[in-house]
This record gives C-alpha cells, structure tokens and sequence, in this order.
C-alpha cells in the first residue's frame, strides 16, 4: 500500500452486540490507512457456507459495486472455503480480521525476529487457503490422461512448506540466542520486570518513564512487536525493565505461537505490570483484563507477582470514583498482587508504583566464593 493512499472497504461484523468489539475493529482497519465506507453489523451466529444470509450477501455485493470498494474484511475468523465462495460472490478481495492483525504486524516489524515471526504467521494462515484453491482447481477434473497435471499453486504450497521450515530453523537459532541473553541476565541477579497489557494501554509511555528512554509511542494498535529490554534503578535496586508487545482478544493460538519468544520474556520476569486503560468504559475495561489474564493464565505467567496498573487515570470521567473502581478490580481478579491508579504521561502515583515494586522484587544476596 503506498504512503497517503486510502483503500475503500467495507467491514462486515457477525457476531454477539458489542460496541468495544467494534469500535477496536474498525480501529484495526483505520491503523491500515483503509478508508471504511461501509459498514455491516450482523448479531448472529455466523452462517455457511456465506457467513451472511443470502440476502445480505446480495446487498453487501451491489454495495460493493456502487461504493467501488476494493476489499470487504469480516470480523469472525473465515474458512477456506468461505473465502473462496464470497470471493467469487463479491468480485472482490476478502479478507478476515485475523488477516487484517497480520497486515498490521507485517507494516510495524522492525526487527528481524518480528519479521520472521509474522511471515512465519501469514504462511501458515495461507496454507488452508492454498490446500482449498487446489482443491477448487481439481474438482470436474477428467481422470487418466484428461486431468489437469500440476497447477501454480502446487509449485507454490510447496514453497510455502519449504519457507515455513527455514523460517523456523532461523526462528530457532534466534530463540537459542535470546536464551544465552536470559542466562546472562539471570546469572547478574538483577531482577526483570516485565511491561505488559492489552494494546494501547500505555504500556510503552510508563517503559519511557521509568528508563528515561525516547520510544517511540503510538495510539494506534502495536507498536510495539519486539521486546525492549533496558537496565534502571528503582528506589537504589538495579532492575530490567522489559517492554513487551500488546495483547488482543480472540486472537488464534498461530499468532500466539508465533511470538511465544515474545512471550517468553513475560514468562522468565520476576514481576509482572499489567497496564490497564482506566478511562475506559467499565465493560471494556473488564473485557481487556479478561483477555489480558487469559493470555497470562496460557502462557504460565499467573503464578508471578502480578501488579495491575489502571493507567490513565488523568482522562477519567468527573463521575467516576476512583477508589471504587480500584477496589472493584481488586475484588474481581485474586490473581492480582496490587492494583494500582496511575498516570504514565502526568507521572501520577508512579513514587507509590516503585514503593510496591521494591516490596515484590526478589531478595537475592551477592555472596562472593
């Protein structure tokens, strides 16, 4: 997509009425520069094999033709096979959110390991795809002598399974790498304390406050996708702050897979902040913390010193009582060691942060042999 273009799409959302769910959706799309003008809400149950009614379908497509749309992306995760025929329904590309997450990650990656990770993803997302339109190539085929023989996309599965495997052998020798780094680390003593939360949380402004860094900061979804790791003092100790990519709901085990070396800096941590956006409607709010912990629970980081940081506190409405919503999340996640209300851009509260970080750090002694 070229800088300052805007691509016409239309979002097509099918599921239960949530406005947070769609609100992030048509966010998500934004981040990508597309220009939405048009947009489906659907409170149902998908369908198949359309994921929409027929009626629906044949609305969607004179909307397509009439707006000149390029592409129409659906919220739920499609199959294969629903790709294909509302490809074929819509005359134009079709897209799913899952997709939509990849093309963001493909446009933020920095660094090789992000890269590699995210290609890693896209190429086995594709590879049913791939499977289907084979399938779709041979069906009415003559046997004998009248088949077709080999197709483009056999030449291609099979250099996707053969990019797959290298891009793993890579990702392997980068994760060996990162390893030694943690050894390294864990043989100094110092203690690592991981950043984390759903995406655009704040997370990257309180990892600038506390290390005096200049990263850059983003309200659009991800921007970070690889983990920062820089050494700062807190109250006389020597700690690692760790500053990890953002979560999101609903995202398939692939992409979780695929940045588990991401993850695993939260997993290695000896505490974990957990940044929230207080601002937030409460029924947002609980659903990110949801997500948030859901993520921890499968990745095995819930048995850590676990400190929830209600960030933002400085945009929150004149009707909300603060000491009331930090006793309610206090109340509704026992995995939380501490809640905590702060503000990482006005430094609110941030003396009471590193008071409690000192009182769960490790205590380690340094005895010389």
């Amino acid at each position: 997509m070229q800088r300052g273009t805007r691509v016409p799409v239309a979002l097509v959302y099918v599921g239960p009425r949530d406005e947070s769910r769609e609100e992030e959706f048509r966010v998500l799309a934004e981040t990508l520069n597309y220009e939405v003008r048009y947009y489906l809400k659907w409170y149902r149950r998908p369908q198949t094999p359309l994921v929409l009614g027929r009626g629906k379908v044949e609305e969607l497509r004179k909307v397509v033709q009439e707006l000149g749309l390029q592409k129409v992306i659906f919220y739920p995760q499609l199959k294969p096979s629903q790709v294909y025929r509302l490809t074929r329904e819509l005359g134009v590309e079709v897209l799913d959110r899952i997709q939509l997450v990849l093309e963001i990650f493909a446009m933020r990656a920095g660094s090789r390991e992000a890269k590699l990770q995210i290609e890693l993803a896209k190429l086995r997302y594709e590879l049913p795809l791939i499977r289907e339109k084979i399938r779709r190539a041979k069906l009415g085929e003559l046997p004998g002598y009248h088949g077709g023989g080999r197709y483009d996309f056999d030449a291609y599965y099979r250099h996707v399974i053969s990019r797959i495997s290298r891009i793993e052998e890579e990702l392997e020798k980068l994760r060996r790498r990162k390893e030694l780094h943690r050894r390294r680390r864990r043989r100094t003593g110092i203690p690592v304390i991981a950043i984390t939360g759903y995406t655009c949380a704040g997370k990257t402004t309180l990892f600038n406050l506390l290390t005096r860094e200049e990263k850059l900061v983003d309200d659009k979804p991800f921007a970070t996708l690889t983990s920062y790791v820089r050494r700062a003092t807190v109250l006389g100790h020597p700690v690692l702050f760790v500053d990890t990519i953002g979560f999101l709901q609903d995202l398939p085990p692939l992409l979780i897979e695929a940045f588990y070396a991401t993850l695993e800096d939260i997993v290695e941590s000896d505490i974990v902040l957990l940044v929230a956006d207080a601002s937030e409607p409460l029924p947002r709010l609980e659903r990110k913390l949801e997500t948030s912990v859901q993520v921890l629970t499968e990745i095995g980081a819930v048995t850590k010193p676990i400190l929830c940081l209600l960030n933002k506190i400085d945009k929150l409405s004149e009707d909300v009582d603060l000491s009331e919503l930090v006793e309610y999340v206090r109340s509704r996640y026992p995995e939380f060691s501490e809640v905590i209300p702060i503000s990482a851009l006005r430094g609110t509260n941030i003396d009471l942060l590193l008071e409690t970080i000192v009182k769960y750090l490790p205590q380690n002694q340094r005895v010389q042999v």
